[in-house]
């Protein structure tokens, strides 16, 4: 497991949201998609709460809902925790954020 920073780029705002979090080999092949709700939110990255953990710096596809619209965002599992109740909370970098999805982000944080 990689050690969270200490220096954040982006201020993390506390937003609940449901979010489906798709991952990907590193061939490229798709994995099962599971859902799950963030806990925090910055124009980089979220930290989200799932039932189980995922492999470390796989490629994952994010769908986030926001208001009354999805962001479809692309990023990579930057580090995860297993809390004392058994959940999993993950770090998601945001990778190549398209414009849309950036002012859909940027709305929330």
């Amino acid at each position: 497991m990689k050690a969270m920073s200490k220096t954040r780029k982006s201020q993390r705002v506390a937003k609940l949201l449901f979010a489906e979090i798709t991952p990907f080999s590193e061939g490229g092949a798709q994995g099962t998609p599971s859902m799950g709700r963030t806990i925090n939110i910055s124009g980089g990255g979220i930290l989200m709460e799932l039932p189980h953990t995922m492999p470390f710096e796989i490629p994952v596809n994010l769908a986030l809902g926001i208001e009354d619209d999805v962001a479809r965002v692309k990023g990579k599992l930057a580090h995860y925790h297993k809390n004392d109740d058994g959940t999993i909370e993950i770090g998601v970098e945001f990778v190549d954020l398209s414009k849309r999805d950036k002012e859909l982000i940027d709305k929330l944080v």
